[in-house]
């Protein structure tokens, strides 16, 4: 909109141990407060249940109350908590959730 990003979601589906990833996710403030975060991972995740992961992974700042609600809505949980995960003194939460692909192998 006028040249200006107003949401995007970016992941990724690691063959080697067939996990997906949920690498970054942006909503401008602007468009915020239309569940358009919650479509993009929605969309992302329905993807990465497609190309056969059997897990889908991302980290977040456990601050970030409002991603880790998302998140945990759509069946993401806290798997571990990384107090220097990135090498930067930040801390992290790693959350998974299983997928269909998954669930169908156990």
């Amino acid at each position: 909109e006028e040249q200006t990003i107003l949401r995007y979601v970016i992941g990724n589906h690691t063959k080697q141990n067939d996990q997906g990833w949920v690498l970054s996710l942006g909503v401008h403030p602007e468009a915020r407060g239309q569940q358009v975060g919650a479509k993009l991972i929605q969309k992302l995740v329905e993807l990465l249940e497609n190309s056969q992961s059997s897990e889908i992974c991302l980290t977040v700042h456990p601050n970030n109350t409002t991603a880790i609600r998302l998140y945990k809505k759509i069946g993401f949980d806290v798997a571990a908590t990384f107090n220097n995960y990135y090498l930067d003194n930040e801390p992290r939460l790693f959350m998974t959730k299983p997928t269909y692909n998954d669930r169908i192998n156990s």
